[in-house]
């Protein structure tokens, strides 16, 4: 299995559709991962994972797959996908029947804040350390 996590910096490729089953919007999400070779050369692998999603789920996938928003998909497997265009060459990493195993759920900034101002609470709420009490720790018999 093969789990990708990443940021989708740019909007997903979206269809929209329908035939007896309803409504049907597909969602192609590219994801890519950057690297430095051996020379200090940036090298990256681009992935694309394909999602169709029926009319009930709909509205789930269009709040996870938005531009700025962090994913992780998995698949069973990989097919490399090679093409050329303008002389050069460029590999997409094709992921067979992606799940979605994790999706960033409304706004990242405000999400940080409240995370932020929890903390602070906790700390406060902490009880200071009190003076030891003494017990007798001897075995009662």
């Amino acid at each position: 299995m093969h789990v990708i996590t990443g940021k989708i910096r740019r909007a997903p490729f979206t269809k929209e559709g329908a035939n007896a089953n309803g409504n049907w919007k597909m969602f192609a999400v590219d994801l890519s991962e950057r690297y430095k070779d051996k020379d200090g050369q940036s090298q990256y692998t681009n992935y694309r994972a394909v999602f169709f999603a029926k009319e009930s789920m709909l509205d789930w996938y269009n709040e996870a797959f938005q531009e700025g928003k962090v994913v992780s998909i998995s698949a069973e497997s990989l097919a490399v996908d090679v093409r050329d265009k303008d002389g050069k060459t460029y590999f997409t990493v094709n992921m067979n029947n992606p799940r979605l195993e994790f999706s960033q759920r409304g706004d990242a900034a405000p999400q940080q804040q409240g995370q932020n101002q929890q903390r602070q609470q906790q700390q406060q709420r902490q009880p200071q350390p009190q003076k030891q009490q003494q017990f007798d720790d001897s075995i009662p018999f």
